[in-house]
């Protein structure tokens, strides 16, 4: 009805085009990307939140607000969180008893306190963020960026950009159709900020989460 009043308030020569601002489709596995980053050796972590936690989106502090009701609040911090996660069955069991279970019958939310520590990270992904993009902390972009040289931000870049394209989930599957620089998008004059790789997948949905031990989860 809408796009109806739309066309009939218009010229009729004008074309008109409808585009989604979303990629549609579903998804069977979860990458969790900053964990991966910090095996590559790109990404340390630290207890409490990190400045992108702190920062991050409108929806990311409407989940804080309704977390915040809750009556008692738990937190973990990286070495509880690895000791109760210690084998990949038992993390699946501990999430699918916590999500289908406790959480209905009691007012109780478990918060992972582990962050990115950014003076140590030289790749990331914001946490919160729901695009598919990394940034580097190169001090051509950040003024207090840990990566100084360009020659060392390219041969960073190009690495995490070969290997991501080249990774496969436990099923088979492609990570990544493509991981494109912000060159490849946005020509010579990126603006800025913006991140320094985009990822497009299919299949697998990345998540810069910090609170699962594994680098994969199953969806299905």
């Amino acid at each position: 009805e809408f796009f109806g009043w739309v066309e009939a308030h218009l010229p009729k020569d004008l074309t008109i085009y409808v585009l989604s601002d979303h990629g549609f489709t579903y998804y069977t596995e979860l990458f969790y990307i900053n964990r991966w980053l910090e095996q590559q050796g790109y990404l340390v972590t630290t207890t409490g939140a990190d400045k992108f936690e702190e920062n991050a989106t409108a929806r990311r502090r409407s989940l804080e607000a309704a977390r915040s009701k809750k009556r008692w609040r738990i937190r973990l911090n990286k070495r509880q969180l690895k000791t109760l996660f210690f084998h990949p069955a038992i993390e699946r069991a501990a999430k699918w008893l916590y999500h289908h279970v406790i959480k209905r019958v009691l007012p109780i939310h478990i918060d992972v306190n582990i962050g990115i520590d950014l003076d140590k990270t030289k790749v990331c992904f914001p946490r919160g963020a729901m695009l598919q993009t990394l940034y580097l902390n190169y001090a051509g972009n950040f003024s207090d960026g840990l990566i100084k040289d360009r020659s060392e931000y390219d041969n960073i870049r190009a690495d995490v950009k070969t290997k991501l394209e080249a990774l496969r989930t436990p099923s088979g599957k492609r990570v990544t159709e493509h991981v494109y620089t912000k060159e490849e998008l946005y020509g010579d004059h990126p603006p800025l900020p913006s991140p320094d790789l985009h990822c497009a997948t299919k299949d697998v949905w990345i998540v810069g989460h910090l609170h699962s031990q594994s680098i994969f989860e199953n969806q299905i």
